[in-house]
């Protein structure tokens, strides 16, 4: 063999080998990415109402019939998965400008029903809604303790964990109690 062939196979080997390590660095990123876009799941928790929940990542599709909930949502980043509100839900003013499920007191179940939610976050007065998806198993009914300060700051941090926005959940905490 000739030195011009060694060393046209010694580059062709070194370049083959830089193919490779930057296909495995992309692998590697994007296997990375993946976990952590799912980091902290599942979140294993307990309602208001005592109901045991395990989400295995974060709801895509939610109607929030709970003005309150509804701006923490929007507060922590969440405010993409937000696919249905209440009339009342004014604020911020991107909830205004989903889909209106109907009122606090009277939602829309068909409403509700048409936007195929994962999870709809309601509160002790929506017993109708409760009552209209028993046994059904889908979507998840969730409600919220929002009944004193600590419940608000517990409910935050949930919902944090929830969405994958830990950190937005704890900042929102500290503004509340600034």
């Amino acid at each position: 063999m000739t030195f011009e062939k060694i060393n046209r196979f010694g580059i062709y080997g070194r370049c083959m080998r830089r193919y490779l390590l930057v296909g495995f660095c992309l692998l590697t990123s994007f296997l990375l990415y993946t976990s952590l876009a799912s980091a902290g799941h599942p979140v294993d928790f307990r309602d208001a109402t005592g109901r045991s929940f395990s989400l295995e990542q974060p709801p895509s599709r939610v109607v929030s019939i709970v003005p309150s909930v509804t701006e923490i949502l929007f507060r922590i980043g969440a405010g993409d998965a937000v696919c249905g509100v209440t009339y009342h839900d004014t604020w911020p003013p991107e909830a205004a400008l989903k889909p209106v499920v109907g009122g606090f007191f009277t939602p829309s179940l068909g409403r509700i029903d048409a936007l195929n939610p994962d999870v709809i976050f309601l509160g002790d007065l929506h017993r109708s809604v409760v009552g209209a998806t028993h046994g059904k198993g889908h979507p998840r009914l969730i409600q919220l303790p929002l009944s004193s300060l600590a419940e608000l700051y517990r409910s935050i941090r949930l919902l944090g964990r929830i969405f994958a926005r830990r950190a937005a959940a704890e900042a929102l905490n500290e503004a509340i109690q600034a």
